[in-house]
């Protein structure tokens, strides 16, 4: 399956959208391709589906990372984001 830094900019998209819960619908009108072509990108052995599992593990962390961030800060009495 390719990285996430090997695929065309519309394969990101469609991950990224995805990942925010956009319909299968609407992504293939922005990336211009089928609803079936998307419907298989992400399907179990789809061509993204292994990418969007890396990025939405990657967001999960970043999400994890930004709460301790500021539970540090409010811990240190700084709120600044």
């Amino acid at each position: 399956m390719p990285k996430l830094t090997y695929l065309r900019p519309w394969h990101k998209r469609a991950i990224e959208m995805r990942w925010l819960s956009v319909p299968y619908e609407k992504i293939a009108s922005e990336v211009g391709v089928t609803l079936d072509t998307v419907k298989s990108w992400f399907r179990a052995k789809g061509f993204l589906r292994e990418a969007y599992s890396r990025y939405a593990e990657d967001q999960i962390l970043i999400r994890k990372l930004q709460e301790k961030q500021e539970m540090i800060n409010t811990l240190n009495g700084n709120n600044q984001q």
